[in-house]
C-alpha cells in the first residue's frame, strides 16, 4: 500500500537538512525508488570561509558528506547516484510571504506537487519571540497557501511536537487544537482569560515584538545603553565610532533577552511551558482554522533520539534533548537528577518518526484534519530509571577520562522531588559561596 501509494509522486520537503528532513529523504530515496520527484526546500548557506554557498551546492554537500546517505552511498553507489538525481534544491526563505519563492519556481511547485512534507522549524526552548512565531506559526501556513494553490490537491503533512499539549495531563487525544481555546482553557485554569483567539494572539504578539525593537531605539534608552558602554570601559579612551559599536551590541542583546523573556511570558500564560510548544501549537491552529479543503495531517513526535535500525543503528543529526545529560552523567557532572522515580522518559527514535510520517501522509482527507502521535509512553514506556541504569552501565564499561585520565565518579541518582532537589542546590550554591569568600 505505501508503496503504490508514493508512485510516480512528486514531493515537497521542508527541512530537508534536519534531523527529520535527512532522515525522510534517506529513507524516501533508498526505500521508495518509485517516487518521480522530491523539491527541497533550502536557504543559501556561509561556506567556513565566508563565501556564499548557493543551494545547489549544499545539497550536493549533504549527499557526499552527511552520515545519514552512507549505508547507501557504500552498499549501492550506482543506485545511489540515480536515486539523488531525482532530488531538486530550491531556494526559499520560510520566513518570508510566499516562503521567497521566485514566480516561475512556484509555478513549477504549483503544476507538480502531490505531497508536501513540512518539518522546518526552530526547536529552540528559549527562541526569540518574533522569529519563533514566524517560522513555527506563520511558516505552516505559507505552506498551506501553497497547497492550496497546487492542481493535484496535495496532501499537507505538517511535522508538529507531542508537547503542543501543554500542561494537559493524562492520556492525550489524537485530535486538532481549538483555535478558540488555549491550553489553559482546556486545563481549567481560572486564572486564564476565556478571550483566546489564534489569529488575535499572533497578531498581539508579533505588535508587543515590534514595540519591543522600538522601545531599545528610544532616546532614553539608547542613553542607558551608552551609560553602560562608558562605565564599562572605565578609564580606557574610546572613539565614537567604537562607542557606537558598543551601544549597536548592548541595543541587540538587550532586544533579544526582551523577545526570549515575552515569549516565555505567553506561553505560560496561555498553558504552554516554552515558546517552541507555544509556537507550534499555535502554528497546528491555524492550519485548522485556514486549510478550507486542503487535506491536512498533523504527526506529533515526542522526544526523537537515534535510530534504532534505520539508515544504521545510533543514526543521529547533532545534540538532541537527552544528548548532553547522559554525556555530562558520563563525565560525573550530573549528580542527581529532579524527576519522578520510575517516569516515562517519552523517546521515540528518529527511523520509527520517519516511519510514521511515510504512512500519515497516505490518510490526508478533505473532510477532516487527521492527528497522530508519535510517543512511546502508552504502549511502550521507557522510565526514566531504566535509561539511567543503561548509561551508567555504558560508561562503567566506557569511562570518559578526565584530562588527568582519571575514571569520573558514576553516582546512583536518587530521582528527587523538584522541590528536594531546589533546596540541595541551594545549599550547595551557599556552601560553596561562602568557600569562595
Amino acid at each position: 500500500m505505501i508503496r503504490e501509494f508514493y508512485e510516480g509522486r512528486t514531493i515537497l520537503l521542508t527541512g530537508g537538512t534536519g534531523f527529520y528532513g535527512q532522515g525522510l529523504l534517506a529513507k524516501l530515496l533508498r526505500s521508495l525508488p518509485e517516487i518521480r520527484r522530491i523539491y527541497v526546500l533550502m536557504r543559501p548557506g556561509r561556506r567556513s570561509d565566508g563565501s556564499l554557498q548557493n543551494v545547489d551546492s549544499r545539497l550536493s554537500d549533504l549527499f557526499e558528506k552527511s552520515t545519514v546517505f552512507a549505508s547507501f552511498r557504500s552498499g549501492d553507489n550506482q543506485g545511489f547516484a540515480v536515486a539523488i538525481k531525482k532530488v531538486v534544491a530550491v531556494e526559499s526563505d520560510m520566513l518570508e510571504p510566499g516562503l521567497g519563492l521566485s514566480e516561475d519556481i512556484r509555478k513549477c511547485l504549483i503544476d507538480e506537487l502531490d505531497l508536501i512534507i513540512s518539518c522546518a522549524a526552530t526547536v529552540s526552548f528559549d527562541d526569540p519571540l518574533d522569529h519563533s512565531l514566524r517560522l513555527n506559526t506563520l511558516g505552516p501556513s505559507e505552506i498551506l497557501e501553497l497547497a492550496r494553490d497546487c492542481r493535484h490537491s496535495p496532501c499537507l503533512l505538517h511535522v508538529s511536537t507531542a508537547y503542543v499539549n501543554g500542561k494537559r495531563t493524562g492520556k492525550i487525544s489524537e485530535e486538532p487544537l481549538s483555535s478558540e481555546k488555549d491550553i489553559a482553557q482546556v486545563v481549567g485554569d481560572v486564572t486564564s482569560s476565556s478571550n483566546f483567539d489564534v489569529e488575535s494572539e499572533i497578531e498581539d504578539g508579533m505588535q508587543r515584538c515590534e514595540e519591543i525593537k522600538s522601545s531599545a531605539m528610544s532616546f532614553h534608552q539608547q542613553n542607558r545603553f551608552r551609560q553602560q558602554v562608558l562605565d564599562q570601559s572605565r578609564s580606557a579612551k574610546l572613539s565614537d565610532s567604537r562607542i557606537q559599536k558598543l551601544i549597536k551590541g548592548h541595543t541587540k542583546r538587550w532586544v533579544e533577552k526582551e523577545l526570549i523573556q515575552e515569549g516565555m511570558r505567553r506561553a505560560n500564560t496561555h498553558g504552554w511551558h516554552d515558546v517552541y510548544t507555544y509556537t507550534k501549537g499555535m502554528g497546528e491552529q491555524l492550519l485548522q482554522k485556514r486549510r478550507g479543503k486542503v487535506p491536512v495531517v498533523i504527526l506529533r513526535p515526542s522526544i526523537t533520539e537515534s535510530s534504532i535500525r534505520d539508515p544504521e543503528p545510533g543514526w543521529i543529526h547533532g545534540l538532541k534533548v537527552t544528548d548532553p545529560l547522559v554525556v555530562a552523567y558520563g563525565r560525573g557532572l550530573v549528580p542527581d537528577f529532579p524527576a519522578r522515580r520510575g517516569a516515562p522518559m517519552d523517546l521515540i527514535p528518529i527511523d520509527i518518526v520517519v516511519n510514521a510520517i511515510l504512512i500519515a501522509a497516505t490518510q490526508g482527507s478533505s473532510d477532516s484534519v487527521k492527528v497522530y502521535h508519535a510517543a512511546s509512553s502508552c504502549e511502550n514506556p521507557f522510565y526514566n530509571t531504566k535509561m539511567f541504569e543503561y548509561a551508567q552501565n555504558y560508561f562503567r564499561e566506557h569511562p570518559l577520562l578526565t584530562k588527568d585520565g582519571s575514571v569520573p565518579e558514576l553516582v546512583d541518582w536518587t530521582f528527587p522531588g523538584v522541590d528536594q532537589f531546589h533546596r540541595f542546590f541551594s545549599m550547595a550554591l551557599h556552601v560553596s559561596t561562602r568557600s569562595a569568600s
